[in-house]
């Protein structure tokens, strides 16, 4: 079996469309694959026809569907809190007991299921409604009793029989029996009366609802399978099968777009080693200077550490001012792109989509063939046939409707007000006569058709529910996922496909979310698009702008140089020292010499200045000074021992200075870790002179790095800018638009207009009439009671009377010689 046509509805289902008198609509050319008026507005649509159809019977509805918005939530109604509630369910509480489930589960709406039980079901379930048929039997007695009277009026014979005899000889109407005519007559009228103006009221609004459960119905069908282009926007089942079908053929690894992909992926590889040597050299110097300048060494600060590296109270650092240059380069566009393309659309990852989104477009196949099989197939397949029994219903109803009128009105009043004139010495019983036949017929056809309306309520009350309590929930899609056809034709198993399942079950439950991507598990594999569209976007925006700022790894090599080694004297908790020398301390440097600081104008002293602040020029040296004489420091020496006799002061400045020997001597204080080709780092300890000469190359290696990028970008930007993007854009605009476009949140609403204008409109309409006919019939028969009886008491009158007194004049003479 075809996906594109699905077969011919089951036999069985006669009984069930019988019960769903909800359609009403000419037969399109075949169902399935169906031919329109419009060929331009429905091409390559499976069932097209119903858009055409959509508009004929949603033109003239009296509430036509709302416009949507396919991104509201539209969260779920309570049910008793809707219109006519207690009324839905009337019959439901009567009956207990849903019925019409067990049907459901036996009897499939698509074609293949297992319905061997359905015959018994259908017969059994027919067999509970036997009772909900006395009106129907009650008319069809009425309507034979109707008849044996009919004969009793034309054969006197007929009317001599034990059941009709006839009376002996004529007598006036007793005082009772006037009073009994002058009281029911006009009351039943009345009671009449209103029962026929409310069978009509309810025969034009059961008649309007069902033309909104029409067109609700086509409407929702129609936006499902064949979209909607304007509130809601929504692609349609059929179009976004065909659009998975495209966006697989994009994605074949062997087809021209994936291969004019990867052709542009490797001619802007060196592109991306560019970019990633550069990014994995800034974060190696970043990663070195933030080791060595988080912790002070012996009471110092690196401060170029923390200028490179950023100190996080307001100075953001060079390197990372280098990364955000970057960031906001359309370097970083382009490797974005050309990394998203790589992860998602080559090797393994693009084998892992393609499948996903051909197995996507099977559970769309599936589900197109469960919803249309269901609600198309089954419930619109016989709309020209129930278009044609509506219509004759409520030409029916509307025309009995007036034949009661006239009949409650003039007939029964004229006979009443003709008896009670006439002159002559027996009445015609004619009028008494015609208004018991037009009693009988009002009585047999109200009783019939309140009947029937009781019959098919009592059913589609319980369609109702079952659709609301048992199918559409997340529990009843996979209970019934059989009988709806939720399974793949080609699985002979017939199990559940789960991606159908899911589709179904986000469109078409109360608490679902329209996601129909996220329910095929196509969301998050698609998400590369809108990463792709929006770097595109933004290299779009950066075209214009430099892709390496030269100027900022100048001057990170600048300072680097002048700086790497910059160690001032900051301690955390300071010993006192001289008050006079104590500011050219704190802040001194472990160069000898003294030098302008980073900013330009300050002066940072070095070694020389700071023995001479200790106790004055000439007394102490720094062994890595410049200034000889005195006693000479290292990092040991002099000791404490030594400097018993000294002042407190002096005895501190030389702690520190001896601090600053140890720095630059002792081995292993600092982190020249070496990164290789690989990015594999591996860790190095060293001196101070060794870190001051690595820091200088690692800048060397960011700004020689920096300066390739800039080359390799250049060279690269037309080829990922505009080769890749028309390589891509089919593809792109494919899954955009699945990811856009593919929300069905609003066929819930549409669900929910569909089930209010059958269960809480058609539904209540339906019983209303039902209840209006058995009153209509109820006063009817009363008054053709009544009628009956005054026709046979003037008929009788009439015929004998006229009989003895013909007899009296023949043989008049007899009693007048025997007198």
């Amino acid at each position: 079996r075809g996906w594109g046509r699905l077969a011919p509805m089951p036999r069985h289902h006669g009984i069930l469309l019988a019960i769903l008198l909800l359609t009403r609509s000419e037969p399109a050319q075949g169902q399935g694959a169906g031919t329109t008026n419009n060929p331009t507005a429905t091409a390559g649509l499976s069932y097209g026809w119903l858009r055409v159809e959509r508009g004929d019977f949603c033109r003239d509805v009296l509430n036509p569907p709302p416009k949507l918005d396919e991104t509201s939530p539209y969260p779920q109604q309570a049910f008793e809190t809707q219109a006519n509630a207690a009324t839905r369910t009337l019959l439901q509480e009567y009956r207990r007991e849903n019925l019409l489930r067990e049907v459901a589960r036996q009897c499939p709406l698509v074609e293949g299921s297992d319905d061997s039980g359905c015959s018994s079901e259908t017969e059994g379930y027919i067999q509970s409604l036997l009772l909900f048929g006395t009106p129907v039997m009650a008319a069809v007695f009425f309507f034979l009793v109707w008849q044996i009277c009919c004969c009793s009026a034309v054969c006197r014979c007929c009317r001599r029989c034990c059941l009709c005899a006839e009376r002996k000889g004529p007598r006036d109407a007793r005082l009772w029996q006037k009073g009994i005519i002058g009281c029911a007559v006009p009351i039943f009228m009345i009671v009449g009366m209103a029962a026929s103006f409310l069978a009509f009221s309810r025969s034009e609004m059961l008649n309007a609802s069902l033309a909104e459960v029409l067109c609700n119905g086509l409407t929702m069908a129609d936006e499902t399978l064949n979209g909607s282009e304007n509130q809601p926007i929504f692609l349609g089942i059929d179009t976004g099968i065909q659009r998975v079908v495209v966006l697989r053929q994009l994605l074949d690894v062997d087809g021209k777009s994936m291969t004019d992909v990867r052709a542009i992926l490797d001619e802007t590889a060196p592109f991306g080693s560019a970019m990633d040597d550069l990014l994995a050299k800034i974060n190696h110097m970043k990663r070195v200077l933030t080791l060595v300048g988080q912790h002070k060494i012996k009471d110092h600060v690196c401060w170029f550490c923390n200028h490179a590296a950023g100190s996080g109270a307001g100075d953001t650092g060079l390197l990372n001012e280098l990364l955000i240059a970057l960031e906001s380069s359309s370097a970083d566009a382009m490797r974005q792109i050309r990394q998203t393309t790589a992860d998602t659309l080559t090797g393994h990852p693009l084998v892992d989509i393609s499948a996903k989104v051909q197995r996507g477009g099977t559970a769309l196949e599936v589900f197109k063939q469960s919803y249309a099989g269901t609600v198309v197939e089954t419930m619109l397949s016989l709309r020209g046939d129930l278009q044609a029994m509506e219509d004759a219903r409520h030409t029916a109803f509307v025309s009995l409707c007036g034949f009661s009128m006239v009949m409650l009105l003039i007939v029964s009043n004229g006979a009443v007000v003709h008896a009670q004139r006439s002159k002559a010495r027996y009445p015609s019983a004619s009028p008494a006569c015609a208004s018991w036949f037009c009693g009988f017929c009002t009585l047999s056809f109200g009783l019939f058709f309140g009947g029937l309306l009781l019959l098919l309520s009592i059913p589609v009350s319980e369609l109702c529910g079952f659709m609301r309590q048992d199918l559409l929930t997340n529990d009843g899609i996979s209970d019934y996922y059989r009988q709806i056809g939720l399974y793949n034709p080609a699985d002979a198993a017939m199990d559940m496909d789960p991606l159908a399942t899911g589709v179904f079950r986000t469109c078409l439950t109360g608490n679902g979310t329209g996601d129909i991507l996220e329910a095929l598990q196509l969301r998050a594999p698609m998400q590369f698009q809108q990463v792709l569209d929006d770097k595109f976007v933004e290299l779009d925006d950066k075209k214009a702008g430099m892709v390496v700022d030269t100027a900022r790894y100048e001057l990170l090599v600048s300072q680097a140089t002048s700086f790497g080694g910059l160690f001032l004297l900051d301690p955390d908790q300071p010993l006192p020292l001289d008050s006079n020398a104590a500011p050219k301390m704190m802040g001194s440097s472990l160069d000898a010499d003294d030098r302008l600081g980073p900013d330009g104008e300050s002066l940072v002293y070095g070694l020389n200045t700071y023995a001479a602040l200790i106790d004055g020029p000439g007394q102490y040296s720094f062994k890595h000074g410049t200034s000889g004489g005195g006693t000479l420091i290292t990092a040991t020496q002099p000791s404490a021992a030594d400097l018993s006799n000294e002042p407190q002061r002096t005895q501190n400045a030389l702690v520190y200075a001896r601090l600053k020997e140890q720095i630059l001597s002792e081995p292993g204080l600092f982190r020249c870790d070496v990164m290789d080709a690989s990015y594999l780092v591996t860790e190095v300890s060293c001196n101070y002179q060794d870190f001051s000469v690595h820091v200088r190359d690692m800048a060397e290696q960011v700004k020689a790095a920096g300066l390739k990028l800039g080359v390799e970008a250049s060279s690269a930007k037309q080829l990922i800018s505009s080769d890749l993007r028309n390589s891509l854009g089919s593809m792109l605009k494919e899954v955009r638009e699945l990811r856009t476009l593919f929300r069905c949140r609003f066929l819930w609403r549409r669900w929910e207009e569909f089930d209010l204008s059958l269960c809480n409109a058609a539904l209540p309409a339906a019983l209303e009439g039902a209840a209006a006919w058995m009153l209509l019939a109820a006063a009817a028969f009363i008054l053709l009671t009544v009628h009956y009886k005054m026709w046979r008491h003037l008929l009788d009158n009439k015929v004998v009377g006229e009989e003895l007194e013909k007899f009296s004049k023949k043989y008049g003479y007899l009693g007048q010689n025997k007198a």
